[in-house]
């Protein structure tokens, strides 16, 4: 067997150790919750967070996975982020945010386009997964970059999240702008350029009626007020015809208007 073979059979078998982990802690009532929440778009174990979070980062250094050469490491990941039952990918989430960017393991050259396809072949296709990979990954990975000048390594990697608002599917598009939720309120204090990068992706995000690329424009809007309250109701006068209701009061509810 040769070794790329090799690597992907461990994988495989440790992956089922790991899911079978998180099967054990599955309770029934969490998942016929998450599911009706989710309206049926996705699918779930029903095994709480702490419990994902706990068995993610100790079956991961139980088999020495840090170890790894680069590729690898980041295949073992993203194996888990394309799984079908959301808990799994929140484990695959999880390493990534809690592990590889403080680390310092991701390559935005490498890994970029990767988490790229993620998205377009289908594997981030429900707002639950994608904003918790924006807020628990991307967002994350991006302030852990040098520097918060215009030719920054950190401006460098939020243009080229920004750049997805051009994405040929609505997640990898809503995540253009949902990636920095948490991170609007500093302003262009996380670099050079950022307001105008996230207003941008806003804009074109509003410009279609599909709801979920609506609502994502609106919740980063409402907390991209707190720190440029002028600038979002210039962006809500010019194109708040363009907007639905619900996106239109969410990007208005901290402005007092």
């Amino acid at each position: 067997m040769d070794r790329e073979r090799m690597n992907r059979t461990t994988r495989m078998s440790s992956i089922d150790e790991l899911q079978r982990r998180l099967e054990a802690d599955a309770i029934e009532s969490k998942r016929e919750w998450w599911t009706r929440y989710l309206k049926g778009t996705a699918r779930f174990r029903g095994t709480p967070m702490a419990d994902v979070r706990r068995h993610a980062h100790a079956w991961w250094d139980e088999h020495s996975f840090g170890d790894l050469r680069a590729g690898d490491r980041v295949a073992v990941a993203v194996h888990l982020l394309r799984e079908p039952l959301t808990e799994d990918r929140l484990a695959g989430m999880l390493l990534l945010g809690e592990a590889f960017v403080p680390e310092g393991w991701l390559d935005p050259g490498r890994d970029l386009p990767v988490m790229a396809r993620l998205f377009d072949d289908g594997h981030l296709a429900d707002w639950n997964s994608v904003d918790w990979f924006c807020v628990k990954v991307l967002g994350p990975w991006m302030m852990s970059r040098d520097g918060p000048s215009r030719e920054s390594p950190r401006a460098e990697l939020g243009r080229a999240i920004a750049a997805w608002r051009t994405a040929p599917v609505l997640w990898r598009r809503r995540a253009s702008a949902v990636a920095f939720v948490n991170l609007v309120d500093r302003g262009d204090a996380v670099f050079e350029g950022f307001v105008d990068e996230v207003l941008e992706s806003c804009r074109v995000l509003v410009a279609s009626d599909e709801r979920f690329s609506q609502t994502g424009a609106g919740w980063v809007l409402r907390e991209l007020s707190t720190a440029e309250p002028d600038r979002v109701r210039a962006f809500l006068e010019r194109h708040g015809a363009s907007m639905s209701r619900e996106a239109l009061n969410s990007a208005s509810r901290k402005l007092g208007t």
